[in-house]
């Protein structure tokens, strides 16, 4: 994978925070390296005159155009450690990302499931789901103290706030639109995610379906990044009734096995 730091410990001071504090630790570290520490005291008395029950927060504004730009890559990542003076994390939403790209406008908001007490967490997000990744202005996480009880102590280590994108073109979540098809089908959709191609270009990926290992139908055509849909012509297969494999690849890299299909006979047959 290729990477770009967005902020480390050494970024405490680009960084805002909003009733709760930020400061770089070793207190938890994944490589010995320092990260960093957010320490949120949830406090329903004394917050923002308007929201005394509000939305701890720390957030980062990008100010160099350059860093603004995100285009090409895949996915904002981080790993996350939590500890708290709780017996565990709330189960609806213990933290939340925003990201916005270029206001609130257009502002991505995901909860942060993953994170458990006590635990790294990694957080993936791709970055599809922004409106546009050329102009980046905000990263944000919060917490809403309505989740949680009046002085709960909680803490996060976050460590390697990056973005990052496959080195190589890369195929994901390969699988048949359906896992069940008619013998007498004359196309067997497939879909998949590619990943590690420039935005613009595209990728010939091969698709196979296969029966006890030997190639019964093929397709190579061109796939763009992101979600891609092809379908496999089996109208002169005369394929039977059974369990099928499906595999595709880009050039001779190694084949990526989707889940089995299985054909059953027509009803108008």
């Amino acid at each position: 994978m290729d990477k770009r730091l967005v902020s480390g410990a050494d970024f405490v001071r680009q960084w805002q925070a909003t009733e709760c504090t930020l400061e770089s630790s070793i207190a938890h570290t994944r490589d010995g390296k320092p990260v960093l520490h957010w320490h949120v005291p949830v406090d329903y008395l004394h917050g923002e005159p308007k929201y005394l029950i509000g939305w701890p927060r720390i957030t980062l504004v990008i100010k160099d155009p350059k860093d603004r730009d995100w285009n090409g890559w895949e996915y904002l990542q981080a790993w996350i450690y939590c500890d708290t003076t709780r017996d565990a994390l709330p189960a609806a939403e213990p933290a939340s990302l925003t990201v916005q790209s270029p206001d609130r406008a257009h502002a991505m908001h995901m909860t942060l499931s993953e994170l458990a007490k006590g635990k790294w967490a990694l957080i993936s997000i791709p970055l599809s789901q922004l409106s546009g990744t050329g102009d980046v202005r905000m990263v944000q996480f919060n917490i809403s103290e309505s989740r949680y009880h009046h002085l709960d102590q909680v803490d996060f280590y976050i460590a390697d706030l990056s973005l990052v994108r496959y080195a190589q073109p890369t195929i994901l979540r390969l699988a048949a639109e359906s896992q069940f098809a008619y013998c007498d089908d004359g196309y067997v959709p497939v879909r998949f995610e590619l990943r590690g191609v420039a935005p613009g270009q595209t990728a010939q990926v091969a698709c196979e379906l296969l029966r006890e290992g030997h190639v019964v139908a093929a397709l190579t055509g061109k796939a763009a990044p992101g979600a891609n849909r092809l379908a496999i012509d089996v109208s002169k297969a005369k394929l039977g009734e059974g369990e099928y494999e499906l595999q595709a690849r880009i050039g001779n890299t190694a084949a990526v096995v989707g889940p089995p299909i299985k054909l059953v006979q027509s009803p108008w047959q």
